[in-house]
């Protein structure tokens, strides 16, 4: 039974970028560049790497918030990618997003009760479906109506994080796609925030594309996990192969800068070693080949492709594939 939800085949964002006293010299920017993937219904796909990646570019993309360059994105067996208009619209209540920052994604001159009511209104949901909608979005985040008339600057980083969890659930959405929703909080709260995301999935069956740099909170909540580096998926496992044998380089290297609290156990670690020079990648190898101590020749002259080396675990790595070794 296929119980695949949504579906990314080669997608890419590519950006032209001017440089140069008149502009005249252009160079292309590989924001995101040929990754696929697909995520089931019920579960949560973590998307990892450092800042500037194309995690977020990727999420955008998904949603058809940032036009692709090319590649297909699927929703329920139908393409995203094709639609416009009244046809994306109508998609669009199945579809949410919650951005990294509620400071900069709630409007300061609305009220809670206003920031909650403005997608229903939008889809033309009645006046008294809205009233009940509202009051459901509420409790889901254990907030009083009483806070319905402040506004997001009356809110601390928490609240609004959850108001922001409220407003991506007003549609009834069943696939969402949370970009960094706790990277701007304190660890106390991100707890918090985390353990709502997770019941919130439990209680309404939905599906989350979760965006992270941090492998610890990627982990906690993830099913699988996709490993990306200057816009190529380079490894692609369910958590706890990805987390207990990780196969590319870099993988190991993020997982080696993963803080341990326990002196004793941070100190057996095996320290990853990698060559300290820029992440430029070569014009056409591997993007990582410039910062690999275990490279080969062939690395620096072809882009590996993603393959499966054991059962739903994939890695883009010359390292292991054996017409290479």
């Amino acid at each position: 039974m296929n119980n695949e939800l949504v579906k990314v085949e080669s997608l890419k964002k590519y950006f032209s970028l001017k440089s140069g006293l008149l502009g005249n010299n252009k160079k292309i920017v590989k924001a995101v560049d040929n990754i696929s993937f697909s995520i089931n219904k019920g579960e949560t796909f973590g998307l990892v790497g450092e800042s500037g990646c194309g995690k977020s570019t990727t999420g955008k993309m998904v949603l058809r918030l940032l036009e692709p360059t090319s590649g297909k994105v699927f929703f329920k067996g139908e393409e995203l990618t094709s639609k416009s208009g009244k046809e994306l619209l109508a998609i669009r209540p199945n579809l949410q997003m919650i951005f990294q920052n509620p400071y900069g994604s709630l409007d300061p001159k609305m009220t809670l009760k206003t920031i909650l009511e403005e997608p229903l209104k939008i889809h033309g949901v009645n006046k008294n479906s809205r009233e009940k909608r509202i009051k459901e979005l509420l409790s889901y985040i254990s907030f009083s109506s009483s806070y319905l008339d402040r506004h997001p600057g009356e809110f601390s980083g928490g609240q609004l994080q959850r108001i922001a969890i409220a407003r991506s659930l007003a549609l009834n959405p069943q696939f969402i796609v949370a970009d960094e929703p706790v990277s701007a909080l304190d660890v106390s709260i991100q707890a918090q925030i985390l353990n709502l995301l997770i019941d919130l999935q439990k209680e309404l069956e939905l599906t989350y594309l979760f965006i992270s740099h941090d492998l610890s909170v990627v982990q906690y909540v993830s099913d699988r996990v996709g490993v990306m580096y200057l816009g190529r998926m380079v490894e692609l496992a369910d958590c706890e192969s990805l987390y207990n044998n990780p196969l590319h380089p870099y993988t190991r290297l993020l997982l080696s800068s993963v803080p341990i609290a326990d002196p004793e156990r941070a100190s057996q670690r095996k320290k990853v070693e990698i060559n300290k020079g820029s992440q430029q990648k070569t014009s056409n190898g591997c993007r990582f080949c410039s910062r690999c101590n275990e490279k080969l020749a062939i690395c620096e002259e072809e882009v590996p492709e993603l393959i499966e080396y054991s059962k739903g675990h994939f890695v883009s790595c010359h390292l292991y594939n054996k017409e290479h070794i």
